[in-house]
């Protein structure tokens, strides 16, 4: 189905949703619609990836997961390293590593 298709049959779906009633016309084009949207998605099943690639992809996805929770708790190590070294410098220095003076100001 193509866009502008999908689209007067998504508007139609949501006269439907809201339970408007349809004309004739708009009944059959709904109807239709509805049929080649079950079709089409039938196919997608049928053609699909197997289960198997669809596990792999799963696998890989809670792998991808665990590795950015890994990188977040990494951040926020290192965030914490830099905040105590600049003030380890700005102890040591009285300058921050902006160049300007804590003490003078």
């Amino acid at each position: 189905m193509n866009k502008e298709t999908y689209e007067h049959w998504w508007q139609l779906h949501l006269k439907v949703a809201e339970g408007k009633e349809l004309t004739a016309t708009e009944q059959e084009e709904y109807n239709s619609g509805d049929e080649v949207l079950n079709r089409e998605e039938e196919q997608q099943l049928h053609t699909g990836q197997s289960v198997s690639e669809l596990i792999a992809m799963k696998t890989r996805i809670i792998e991808l997961q665990i590795l950015h929770s890994q990188l977040e708790l990494k951040s926020t190590r290192l965030d914490a390293r830099i905040a105590q070294l600049e003030q380890t410098y700005r102890k040591i220095t009285g300058f921050e590593l902006a160049g300007e003076l804590l003490a003078g100001s």
